[in-house]
């Protein structure tokens, strides 16, 4: 998968993560909204033998490529994250300033920010974007708990 770079030059990481995630989302709407369509046997049958199986078949495809075309969507945004995170921690070192903690990111990512002029204006649930970016924050901080490894010759 062909992942974008976060640089100056760029789409503001926060932005783009945010509408990956809000695209995510989205897609995870539609995946309930297809699996509470009735699906049964009788709408099939007078179609002949096997109509049902296939359908069945083809159903279970297209949730399997929403499900698909979500899992990228939140596989893009973690890297964007990823990304945002390596970008701090570089900035920290280089200026030698404190990068932000889980709890500023947090805060700021808690629900995405878009401008009125915006055109990713969905809403696809408070709890459902919550539990989305309550899942980054907690591998955020699982992830700056663990010791890092460090490059060959250096020191702590």
């Amino acid at each position: 998968m062909q992942l974008p770079t976060i640089h100056i030059n760029g789409t503001p990481g926060q932005r783009l993560r945010d509408q990956y995630h809000i695209a995510a989302l989205a897609a995870e709407e539609a995946v309930k909204a297809i699996q509470v369509v009735e699906f049964h046997a009788r709408d099939y049958y007078v179609q002949g033998d096997g109509a049902f199986d296939q359908a069945q078949r083809e159903h279970r495809e297209r949730i399997k490529a929403l499900v698909a075309v979500r899992d990228d969507f939140l596989v893009i945004a973690r890297d964007i994250g990823r990304q945002m995170r390596g970008h701090d921690r570089h900035l920290a070192g280089a200026q030698n300033l404190q990068a932000p903690t889980d709890a500023d990111r947090h805060h700021s990512t808690t629900r995405p920010r878009h401008d009125t002029n915006s055109s990713c204006q969905l809403d696809v649930g408070a709890a459902l974007a919550e539990a989305a970016f309550a899942e980054d924050v907690a591998r955020q901080q699982r992830e700056s708990s663990a010791p890092e490894a460090l490059a060959p010759g250096r020191r702590p």
